[in-house]
């Protein structure tokens, strides 16, 4: 039996922000692409009040988990989990926030604003088998921020005592999975370090796995500008390790669904097929 999971930094409901693209024109398509492409879990980024509103209405087949609060007072986002219960039966949830201080609201290494992670344990109905998911959404800037957020999702997982379980990491991880000169002329600091750290723990890439190639045209961040955002880069990720079962991966896809100039969000979901396998 195969599942899918979304990964969809959805940008967050703001009155009077984004003018065309502004939540009450994207919510619609946001919605059908959910309908068209029907993932038992989905894990939004910046997911705020209005959005909460539109998806309570629209999608009533999905129970969700907010997770700790981020960004700050005055507009708070979560990275929310939402999923199929006639797929998935949610055993326990949780979450913390990405700084040295992880069980308060807090801000950590340079960041400006509050990150977090929200965290489920899982079990698939039909196989009746366990895994352990996290939806992280990692700092836009500071690169300390980023890497010492990677270190506390991976010592946190121990301390939970989730890491025997096979793990699915989604998010918005803000840098890309190559960086090429380009890039490098914009931000001298950027890196691709936190992808090399999951990597190197034994984590696969869900992209590369269902068969993909690496392109400099793949994008997943976009600013409302499709494909003629540049540098593209690919900052949104499903990834999987396999503990006691094993992740089979089927397919992943950037879904590129929009109509211009109209946009979903200002990144471009994407949406894996996996198996769980002894």
């Amino acid at each position: 039996m195969t599942f899918r999971v979304m990964t969809f930094n959805i940008r967050g409901a703001i009155p009077h922000r984004d003018g065309s693209n502004a939540w009450e024109h994207r919510a619609p398509l946001t919605l059908s692409l959910i309908e068209r492409t029907a993932p038992d879990l989905i894990d939004f980024q910046e997911l705020m009040n209005g959005n909460l509103e539109t998806y309570q209405k629209h999608l009533s087949m999905y129970q969700w988990v907010l997770g700790p609060p981020t960004m700050d007072e005055t507009r708070k986002n979560y990275n929310a989990i939402f999923w199929k219960p006639s797929s998935l039966d949610m055993l326990s949830s949780g979450g913390f926030w990405l700084s040295p201080t992880p069980e308060q609201w807090s801000r950590g290494w340079g960041s400006a604003y509050v990150r977090a992670v929200t965290w489920a344990h899982f079990r698939l109905r039909e196989m009746n088998r366990e895994f352990c998911h996290i939806n992280a959404h990692l700092y836009s800037v500071s690169e300390e921020a980023r890497q010492q957020g990677c270190l506390l999702i991976l010592e946190r997982l121990a301390s939970l005592h989730l890491d025997h379980l096979p793990l699915v990491l989604t998010g918005d991880f803000n840098v890309p999975t190559e960086v090429d000169a380009l890039m490098l002329s914009i931000d001298p600091s950027i890196t691709n370090a936190c992808y090399r750290l999951f990597l190197d723990q034994g984590f696969v890439d869900t992209y590369h796995a269902g068969s993909k190639q690496e392109t400099k045209t793949d994008l997943t961040y976009h600013a409302f500008e499709g494909g003629h955002f540049s540098p593209a880069f690919r900052c949104d990720w499903i990834l999987t390790r396999n503990e006691t079962c094993s992740f089979k991966i089927h397919s992943c896809e950037i879904l590129y669904d929009a109509a211009p100039p109209i946009y979903p969000s200002d990144h471009y979901p994407v949406l894996t097929e996996v198996a769980l396998i002894s």
